[in-house]
């Protein structure tokens, strides 16, 4: 199972509405809840695997998105949560893309100067792909990553391993 639902709320805390902090959650989080929940007498009975994409914001905190960062850090969480609770039977793993050319993604992307100033906090000197998250969460399905269990993997580029020097 991927739980790979998200949208986001670029806004100041003290501006967002209840109603937009639950829409936030009830899509970042309340889904992977309810469609974990369903699956999981099928997973625990096929050993399956669940990944859930997080985001790097989930990680760290970011200004004007309160509601997005708390909501992936929630769902790393839950997600550890359950590697304890039912780790002998099903694996749960996170996934956190940073940067990654997404429809997300879109607006920041289309300006050039924003892209330079994303870059210079990336190491690998490039926008993720989709295809860099996609194959992380195949291998996490795998039975190669038959021994990982409640693990957090950053698809960042280094983007969280520490400050570049400008």
């Amino acid at each position: 199972l991927v739980n790979n639902a998200g949208i986001t709320l670029r806004k100041a805390f003290v501006e967002t509405s209840l109603q937009q902090w639950d829409e936030v959650f009830d899509v970042n989080v309340r889904s992977a809840f309810l469609f974990t929940r369903a699956a999981l007498p099928a997973l625990i009975r096929a050993k399956g695997s669940v990944v859930a994409v997080s985001s790097v914001a989930g990680l760290v905190g970011a200004e004007g998105l309160v509601a997005y960062t708390a909501s992936k850090a929630a769902l790393i969480g839950m997600m550890r949560s359950l590697a304890i609770e039912c780790g002998r039977d099903v694996r749960f793993n996170t996934v956190c893309p940073g940067q990654i050319g997404t429809r997300m993604m879109t607006k920041a992307l289309s300006d050039e100067q924003n892209v330079a100033r994303l870059l210079k906090g990336i190491p690998a000197g490039r926008i993720g792909d989709p295809r860099d998250v996609a194959l992380a969460v195949v291998w996490l399905l795998s039975e190669m990553s038959a021994y990982v269990n409640g693990a957090v993997f950053p698809i960042d580029g280094g983007e969280t391993s520490g400050f570049a020097s400008a």
